[in-house]
């Protein structure tokens, strides 16, 4: 097939397909970034965020949780126990933002239902703290030792089981998106690491093929001169040696090329047929055989030779 192509249509071909590699290397290059982007997204847009706000909702528990106990020891200052409330009120907040920033954040199947079970038992955690702050206020009305009992034993019982419930489930969804990202980390360190072999790999293929191509042309045209020089250099001998029926031989030359060596072949039979008529003519005029005046079209100087031969028949007749 690349014999009967044209140097051109060789030199597009070669350039086509170095741009299609090119291209499609390209086209894996932004495929492989989107790619990264997207893990980087699942990290940086997702995971953080929502260990972030796991993390807050955490620490509001636990500062609830420290203010509700600080509310248990008898005989607090009015100042410390309104301190408590506040911490409690200000953390509840906290916690109520986080919230907000994590739940519409993309969970996966396991976060999901974990959530879900989180919920409740975060709801009934808060019941909970109220429950507690309800039951101060009547010690604090009543300021007896029973009410305090009281208060103790939900504090530390009831207030404390459902703490521990929402805070399992509260480090486990952590402990889910730690993992997560670290997942998503590592596909993306994988996949950077593919890409750029790749990479490498096709930018290789792509100089290789380059500079298969180069040679290939190099050779291709290295052999198509030497083959019109040595034509050229076979009719310049025979042309010199007086072999004037010497012709090129157009089947050692490319086919795209011939046209050269099929000119210098036309051009040789139009300079030596006025040759060859103008030696008859005076080899015959010379035997005493007067031939009749050349009547055959010629130009410039062969037309020149034309009229002598014929001043010379009229001359001699």
């Amino acid at each position: 097939m690349l014999k009967t192509m044209k140097l051109g249509q060789k030199i597009i071909s070669g350039f086509c397909l170095v741009t299609v590699i090119s291209a499609a290397m390209g086209i894996f290059g932004y495929y492989g970034i989107n790619q990264l982007m997207g893990f980087q997204e699942e990290v940086s847009g997702v995971r953080l965020p929502s260990i972030q706000g796991l993390l807050i909702i955490s620490e509001a528990q636990t500062a609830v949780k420290a203010a509700t106990r600080s509310l248990l020891v008898p005989g607090l200052a009015n100042e410390r126990i309104e301190n408590q409330f506040r911490y409690i009120k200000e953390a509840l907040a906290r916690a109520d933002q986080a919230w907000k920033i994590y739940e519409p954040l993309p969970q996966t199947t396991e976060e999901a239902t974990t959530w879900k079970e989180f919920v409740p038992a975060w709801e009934s955690w808060i019941k909970d703290v109220q429950q507690t702050e309800k039951n101060f206020k009547t010690y604090q009305a009543g300021n007896g030792k029973a009410e305090h009992e009281r208060m103790l034993e939900f504090a530390m019982d009831t207030e404390a089981k459902s703490f521990q419930q929402a805070e399992g489930l509260l480090n486990k969804l952590v402990e889910i998106n730690v993992k997560v990202a670290e997942e998503a980390a590592l596909a993306a360190d994988a996949r950077s690491g593919l890409i750029k072999k790749s990479m490498i790999v096709v930018v290789m293929t792509v100089i290789g093929l380059a500079l298969a191509i180069g040679f290939y042309l190099k050779g291709n045209i290295g052999a198509i001169l030497k083959s019109l020089l040595d034509e050229s250099s076979r009719l310049t001998e025979a042309a010199v040696k007086g072999q004037l029926a010497t012709r090129g031989d157009v089947e050692k030359i490319n086919f795209e090329f011939r046209g050269i060596v099929e000119g210098l072949n036309q051009t040789l039979d139009a300079v030596i047929g006025p040759l060859n008529v103008a030696a008859e003519y005076v080899d015959r005029i010379s035997k005493g055989d007067i031939p009749p005046k050349i009547t055959d079209n010629y130009n410039g100087d062969f037309n020149e030779i034309k009229n002598n031969l014929n001043g010379c028949i009229d001359a001699v007749n």
